[in-house]
């Protein structure tokens, strides 16, 4: 059975004392004598025993003491929410958390394993876990993910040798997971795309300069069809802003190349740096968590 949880929220005269506040309809769920409970915080498993107080009609709530230092530490402010779990009601184990807390590390532990994976279908589901723990959209954090990569300098690509023929080394899951959640699997050049069989949409990774690594600026989602035609047409007048490709003539003929990194407005310019600042800050403070 699932153990009981509820969620309170911290105010200043409470941080103030080093206290959390049990509203009286939740006091059912603690001891009903004054004493010592058993506090177990965020996602650790240091017990520390803590003392609580039960409901008087002269103070009007429950009182778990002796939080101060955990307030500090997390520089818990008025409105955080925290959420209580009764892990056992007999030995009086409870788990308190700090609700964004918790989401960062959650987000951190995802965001590492989404580059360790070495599968796109494992990558995909670190790219869905940490759009979960971070309560964006997967579309929005594979654009933060693959915008904090495009700032890496651009590096040379890979040889690996299979039954002694050597071959150019392939995309890495984690990028090609960002990268069909951005694109939705869409060509690039001409929006086509259709689901496979097991539902997900089909795309290849064309590498504009084949013998260069996979920084997102090299790279494009496309479909078989223009693929074959940027591998093996007469390919010219790549035009580029801010290192990405928004335009291709193949065989004469001028194709646009939508880049969502590229904004056509003002407004879009605006939303984007916002949301680059907002990715290189997270990315500041996982690396903080690691």
């Amino acid at each position: 059975m699932a153990n009981t949880s509820f969620t309170i929220y911290a105010t200043d005269s409470r941080i103030s004392k080093g206290l959390l506040a049990i509203p009286r309809r939740l006091s059912g769920e603690f001891p009903s004598t004054k004493g010592k409970i058993l506090a177990v915080f965020d996602d650790g498993t240091r017990i520390e025993p803590k003392i609580y107080v039960p409901y008087t009609p002269k103070i009007k709530e429950s009182r778990i003491f002796g939080l101060s230092r955990w307030f500090s530490k997390h520089g818990i402010v008025a409105g955080d929410a925290i959420t209580i779990t009764v892990e056992d009601s007999v030995k009086g184990v409870y788990r308190i958390a700090l609700d964004r807390f918790v989401r960062r590390r959650r987000a951190a532990e995802a965001r590492r394993q989404l580059y360790k994976a070495d599968s796109p279908e494992i990558a995909g589901e670190q790219l869905r876990r940490l759009a979960e723990s971070k309560k964006e959209k997967v579309q929005e954090i594979a654009f933060q993910e693959i915008a904090l990569i495009a700032q890496r300098p651009l590096l040379k690509r890979k040889r690996v040798t299979v039954l002694q023929r050597g071959r150019a080394e392939a995309v890495p899951p984690a990028l090609r997971a960002l990268l069909e959640a951005l694109h939705q699997g869409k060509c690039q050049v001409c929006d086509f795309t259709f689901k496979k069989r097991d539902g997900k949409p089909y795309f290849e990774i064309h590498h504009l300069e084949p013998d260069k690594g996979h920084h997102p600026m090299n790279v494009l989602v496309i479909c078989p069809n223009c693929h074959a035609q940027l591998e093996n047409a007469t390919v010219t007048e790549m035009e580029r802003v801010l290192g990405w490709l928004v335009a291709v003539r193949i065989n004469g003929k001028r194709f646009r190349v939508r880049q969502p990194f590229v904004p056509r407005r003002l407004p879009d310019v605006v939303a984007m740096l916002t949301t680059l600042c907002i990715a290189a800050r997270v990315a500041a403070s996982v690396k903080g968590l690691s």
